[in-house]
């Protein structure tokens, strides 16, 4: 077995209830030479308990506790604490397969790679798993790599799982980024860091093997829905135009990174970036006082619905999704699809961010017998900065 140290980095906020399940996962590997850093990021549960009765048990498992700062400053306090040549970051409420490490390891052992990323499986809140049907694989330059990240021809869809999580990193390349990266930035910063590493990076290998949980649940950002990360994007806008200039980053990058700055805007800043446009971004033609429905409940279905309710701009006149048995919304009703045959309205909007996704979600509603010229789609055209206001860039 390889003499390569691996530091498994996991930042921990009121965890308590997965937590036991993921350091057990860290420590049943079978690749045994791991060191743990667990960084408590001040939580006011029994989070730091678990991981004191831990650390007492095995000597691998190194704890650290600060005042809340939030995941990428726990991170990075553990990332200053390893000593490995490799490391991976794992989020509390995830864990992993036995050989995860161990697979990871052999890979980037076979040609020296500085990183290696892999594929993710996703635990549902309903219990049912699900990995990405689109992922690249193989061999790659770092440039190459940091080019693919993103599909630039399909908003959005990733390649790869831009995340911390599951992925092989050479300490010595994503310590530096960390270390000097902006602490304002609180979303998306997983992407910006990985981004770099994969430029700063000599070869880069990506695996298509699911051996990490993701673990959905109702703590989770998206299903709270209460910030607004409008600020945190200018900074992140900020930040890496400077990094991409230092790097001289392809056009290809400048794009994703367009793409990606104005989906998270989409999901979490909408009123501050768009709310002052005379039609409803980024949507063609639908102009204020329209009757509209808006079918999805996710992430940017729920910035619609609050959109409209704080500014009365549009009539909305239905909220529609097909889970809608599932999800409840003290702010808005959500009904079953069928009801869009009672109801009267100018425009359906698909608010949904991936293209595969939103043609389903038009096929369904074209056999509901709605007219396909009244479903409003996002219109490719208006993703980018020049639908954001001027002080944006400043």
């Amino acid at each position: 077995m390889s003499s390569t140290l691996v530091s498994v980095i996991v930042p921990v906020y009121n965890a308590e209830k997965y937590l036991q399940e993921c350091i057990d996962s860290i420590l049943g590997q079978t690749y045994e030479n791991i060191e743990i850093l667990v960084t408590d990021d001040g939580s006011n549960d029994k989070s730091y308990c678990i991981m004191e009765n831990y650390a007492t048990k095995d000597s691998r498992v190194h704890i650290f506790r600060q005042e809340n700062q939030g995941p990428n400053a726990a991170r990075l306090n553990g990332l200053e604490h390893s000593n490995g040549e490799y490391v991976i970051f794992v989020d509390a409420d995830d864990y992993m397969e036995p050989e995860l490490v161990e697979t990871l390891i052999k890979i980037a052992n076979t040609k020296n790679y500085d990183i290696v990323l892999s594929n993710v499986k996703t635990k549902s809140l309903i219990g049912s798993y699900y990995s990405p049907e689109v992922f690249v694989e193989g061999d790659y330059s770092g440039r190459e790599m940091s080019e693919k990240m993103i599909d630039i021809e399909n908003f959005f869809r990733m390649n790869v799982r831009i995340t911390f999580y599951p992925h092989l990193l050479r300490s010595s390349i994503i310590k530096p980024i960390m270390e000097n990266f902006d602490m304002k930035i609180s979303m998306a910063e997983d992407v910006a860091c990985l981004m770099l590493a994969c430029m700063d990076s000599n070869r880069v290998f990506s695996t298509s093997q699911s051996l990490y949980i993701n673990r959905m649940n109702d703590d989770s950002l998206m299903h709270q829905h209460k910030k607004s990360y409008y600020s945190s994007m200018k900074h992140l806008y900020a930040y890496m135009m400077r990094e991409l200039s230092i790097r001289d980053a392809s056009n290809e990058i400048y794009r994703e990174l367009e793409i990606l700055i104005i989906r998270v805007l989409l999901i979490s800043g909408y009123t501050e970036a768009f709310g002052k446009l005379d039609e409803l971004y980024p949507f063609e033609g639908v102009k204020r006082g329209s009757r509209v429905i808006v079918y999805g409940a996710g992430a940017f279905g729920i910035e619609l619905i609050q959109f409209f309710k704080s500014t009365n701009l549009y009539r909305l006149v239905g909220w529609l999704d097909r889970d809608w048995r599932k999800l409840s919304r003290s702010e808005e009703k959500i009904e079953s699809p069928e009801t869009i045959q009672n109801l009267e309205y100018d425009y359906v909007l698909i608010a949904n961010t991936k293209d595969k996704q939103i043609e389903q979600i038009k096929d369904a509603l074209i056999q509901l017998h709605v007219d396909g010229e009244k479903i409003k789609r996002i219109d490719l055209d208006k993703i980018c900065y020049s639908y954001l206001p001027k002080d944006f860039k400043e």
